[in-house]
């Protein structure tokens, strides 16, 4: 089976859909990739979302096309998981022309799966304006959010970030500790305080964590 063969499918709205999105992963991937690119256009929420997805990996065959592609999801697909899978490739991608739509983004939706989407990305971004937004999302009253921004100021390797997140350390949940332990050992010396507070936890995956970014973090 070809890429012709898969463009039809699609195009002709092949009730099965989902399982030919499936089949087309053994081909090329300069033909999966124009195949994605027709299929973010379907009417199947699924298949624009899985589309979108492996835009995160083929996007480098055309990156332009591919942000074209991906900005134009996040900002106008009904569906929010399509617009967080957008988010993710976006981020995957480093498509530093993206942040201001992101940040923007953020500030428009409430939906805390695509602001967590949009947290991540900024920090694999790596854009040093991205750290006031997620200071910001640090505090967001949901805890999934919460712990993609510990993580993306991690990412991000501003040291600006050990006091934002050093009240952390006293959190009561672990995950909340575990995801603070890793991302200090991206955030210099002065994180090693915190760290070393951190490896006597009563968490072993926090203690683990710490000890890690201590050895590493010297």
């Amino acid at each position: 089976m070809d890429l012709a063969y898969f463009q039809e499918q699609l195009l002709t709205k092949h009730p099965d859909r989902m399982k030919v999105m499936s089949q087309s992963r053994s081909l090329p991937q300069s033909d999966r990739f124009h195949l994605m690119c027709l299929a973010v256009k379907d009417d199947n929420p699924r298949i624009r979302y899985d589309a979108v997805s492996q835009l995160g990996t083929l996007g480098t065959i055309d990156r332009e096309v591919s942000q074209q592609i991906l900005t134009t999801a996040l900002q106008s697909d009904p569906e929010i998981d399509v617009k967080a899978a957008a988010a993710d490739s976006l981020g995957a991608l480093q498509m530093t022309g993206a942040f201001p739509l992101l940040v923007e983004t953020y500030h428009n939706t409430q939906d805390w799966l695509l602001r967590l989407s949009i947290v991540a990305a900024l920090g694999s971004l790596g854009v040093a304006d991205a750290f006031d937004l997620l200071v910001e999302a640090v505090h967001s009253d949901n805890e999934l959010v919460q712990i993609s921004a510990i993580r993306a100021l991690g990412d991000l390797g501003d040291d600006r970030a050990v006091p934002v997140l050093a009240p952390f350390k006293e959190h009561p949940d672990w995950q909340i500790r575990h995801a603070l332990a890793q991302a200090l050992g991206n955030l210099g010396k002065t994180a090693r305080p915190i760290l070393s507070q951190l490896a006597q936890d009563q968490s072993p995956q926090v203690v683990e964590s710490a000890q890690n970014a201590l050895a590493s973090n010297r």
